[in-house]
């Protein structure tokens, strides 16, 4: 619409007498005569009301993305503060968040999903002599690794529902985001590594971390969940279930990302 204003075009205004098509401006018809004074008016009057509904628009749109841009810098620093607060005390202070926290769980599993991949395609383009495709590298492992955390979160769901434990699917989620902050940290510090040259540093807290929390995570996870209950099944055998299911998807999830990856066009 700005770019129709902008580009002068001239407003026809027709004759009430003959009905020919006079230039905008014009006092009396070019065919017969007439007065046209009230159709210029009702020209100009549609002229007016075009370029009011174009600022309204552009008004519009500029109030919209400065809403965005201020949505997204509140959810930032409420993440930041998140982090740090839960980096503290990963068991204690993760603790007191419930499911409102639902963002920050997804926004976790997010840079903890992206970090490997990230990692990987800044090892490869270091090594190889060609052109290494962001989309096979990056983007579909990052799907890839989201999924599975998606995964491992039901398969620990599964588990304690198993155990007959009341707990919901929404809160796993949020819990098992907490106790990931601790391990995407130290991948990140991986990758920071990684991007700086140390690779073997790099790559060595990259693996350990992502280790660590498949490890780790359940081990915390699922009795924090059941407390002191007694009955049920014991801690010892809900997380060797959770590992062993674990190894299965994991193992798939590593062949399709090698698959993907065509590690022997790259090295």
């Amino acid at each position: 619409m700005c770019d129709f204003l902008g580009k002068g075009v001239d407003f026809m205004v027709t004759c009430p007498s003959c009905g020919h098509n006079n230039t905008e401006g014009s006092k009396f018809c070019e065919n017969c005569g007439a007065a046209l004074q009230g159709q210029t008016a009702a020209g100009n009057t549609q002229q007016a009301a075009q370029a009011q509904y174009a600022a309204t628009s552009q008004q519009d749109t500029s109030g919209k993305a400065n809403e965005y841009l201020e949505t997204t810098k509140n959810v930032s620093k409420q993440y930041f503060s998140y982090f740090l607060d839960v980096l503290k005390r990963p068991d204690g202070n993760g603790m007191k968040y419930g499911t409102d926290n639902f963002v920050n769980a997804i926004i976790t599993f997010v840079l903890f999903s992206l970090i490997i991949p990230l990692t990987l395609y800044v090892h490869a383009n270091r090594q190889s002599y060609f052109e290494v495709p962001f989309g096979e590298v990056v983007v579909k492992p990052v799907i890839v690794f989201a999924v599975f955390l998606f995964i491992f979160a039901t398969i620990i769901f599964g588990v304690l529902k198993l155990d007959q434990s009341s707990v919901s699917y929404k809160s796993v989620l949020v819990r098992y985001g907490s106790l990931l902050v601790p391990f995407t940290a130290i991948m990140f510090v991986g990758a920071l590594l990684t991007f700086l040259g140390l690779e073997l540093w790099g790559s060595v807290l990259v693996l350990s971390g992502f280790s660590f929390a498949l490890v780790i995570v359940p081990l915390i996870l699922i009795p924090g969940f059941k407390q002191d209950r007694q009955r049920g099944i014991d801690n010892v055998y809900l997380v060797i279930i959770v590992y062993v299911i674990t190894s299965i998807v994991l193992g798939i999830m590593f062949s399709m990302i090698m698959d993907s990856l065509e590690y022997s066009s790259f090295f």
